[in-house]
């Protein structure tokens, strides 16, 4: 067995080396057996170098990591903490958000009640209005009912008063009628005697004078101007006697009262008190009466009124020479009257507004603009309808509609 020095060259761990220098010197021989001992030991010094220096890069590796671990915790607990002031600030924003949320809410919910004041406020003030109105315009008409009350008195008294000396002259007339047609008579029969005695008379002067006499057309024409005269006088005593009954009936003291009417006698007597303004302006009536409207339940003043306003309205719309048809229709549960005139007619505008109280296109001081708005009223409380159909340039229409009530309504 061949041994070896220290000096040559072995491969054992160094500090294997340094310790078996130190211990045997530097040129020691080793034997085989502890040769291999020796490089057992250098390996296990090379495994533990091996091993130690896995544990040093680990270690560095570890704490490099840990470093950036620390460093990436740092970052963290930065995020951390700037996510917990972000979280601190927006809990504050939030919960003045809430407190904002209330406040809009508490705001938002003020102004709901100030809106629905405000809404009640408004309906409230155009309720009154509406109420100051309909008082106002009810006085108005009070007034004018109170007024058309007191003229329906006065004329019912003046009429009355009228109709008695009419009767007297129409009387007289009649009886002096009767009285010349005697006398004229009497004359023919002195006239026929005279004549005869003529014949037989042998005066030739005195039968000259007598036979100028009775043979005078002066005679005949004071006969013919008597009778003319006598006829003249009838005629005006009866268009007087005709205009009294139409301002009776249509200023009949009880014409608010609920009764049995006849509808074409309102219409005629309503025409007798316009005649004089229809034959100022040369108008000309067309009568288109149904002889199956018979008479009805009504207030016979108040629809005289309706009457009146509306042929006078009619009236006032012709410019010069023109017609007011007047057609009455049966229509079973109603009365339906229309009016018609020539006249100018209304725009649409004035048609949407001519029922409206104190509407009028009359010049100031010619008209309250209460007549149709009180025919609307008058009509109504007959439960019945009014219409108005107009053209500019083509007249207008008015359309009654009266119901058949058995009863007076309520």
């Amino acid at each position: 067995m061949t041994k070896s020095t220290l000096g040559e060259k072995q491969k054992y761990h160094k500090i294997l080396q340094r310790q078996i220098k130190k211990i045997l010197g530097r040129n020691a021989e080793v034997s085989p057996d502890m040769n291999a001992l020796l490089e057992f030991v250098s390996e296990t010094y090379q495994h533990y170098d091996d091993d130690r220096y896995m544990l040093e890069r680990s270690i560095e590796l570890s704490s490099k990591e840990l470093v950036e671990n620390n460093q990436g915790l740092k970052l963290q607990k930065q995020e951390l903490e700037n996510t917990l002031e972000e979280l601190l600030s927006t809990q504050q924003q939030l919960e003045e958000s809430e407190k904002l949320a209330k406040v809009s809410q508490m705001l938002s919910e003020s102004n709901d009640q100030l809106l629905q004041q405000q809404e009640e406020t408004r309906a409230a003030y155009e309720e009154l209005q509406s109420v100051h109105e309909d008082l106002q315009s009810t006085q108005t008409q009070l007034i004018q009912s109170e007024k058309m009350s007191s003229l329906g008195q006065l004329t019912a008294g003046v009429a009355h008063e009228i109709n008695n000396p009419v009767n007297f002259v129409y009387a007289g007339v009649q009886a002096l009628d009767y009285t010349l047609k005697d006398l004229f008579a009497i004359l023919a029969e002195y006239q026929k005697v005279i004549r005869e005695s003529l014949e037989e008379s042998e005066d030739n002067n005195l039968n000259k004078n007598l036979r100028d006499l009775i043979d005078q057309d002066e005679l005949e024409e004071l006969k013919e101007g008597a009778i003319q005269m006598i006829e003249d006088i009838k005629i005006g005593a009866e268009r007087t006697a005709e205009i009294v009954r139409g301002l009776r009936n249509f200023s009949r003291s009880d014409g608010t009262t609920w009764q049995q009417t006849d509808l074409h006698e309102g219409l005629d007597s309503t025409l007798v008190i316009l005649n004089s303004q229809l034959k100022s302006k040369n108008i000309e009536v067309i009568k288109e009466y149904s002889h199956y409207v018979e008479t009805i339940q009504c207030y016979a003043g108040p629809l005289n009124q309706v009457f009146m306003n509306i042929i006078s309205n009619s009236i006032h719309a012709i410019e010069g020479k023109g017609t007011i048809s007047i057609h009455t229709k049966d229509l079973k549960s109603a009365i339906e009257i229309s009016i018609k005139d020539s006249g100018k007619g209304m725009t649409e505008e004035v048609k949407n507004k001519v029922f409206d109280p104190f509407f009028t296109t009359k010049a100031i001081g010619s008209g309250t603009g209460l007549g149709l708005s009180i025919s609307y009223g008058i009509i109504e409380k007959h439960q019945g309808s009014i219409e108005v159909e107009s053209q500019e340039g083509k007249g207008t229409t008015f359309t009654i509609t009266i119901l058949k009530l058995s009863e007076e309504p309520k």
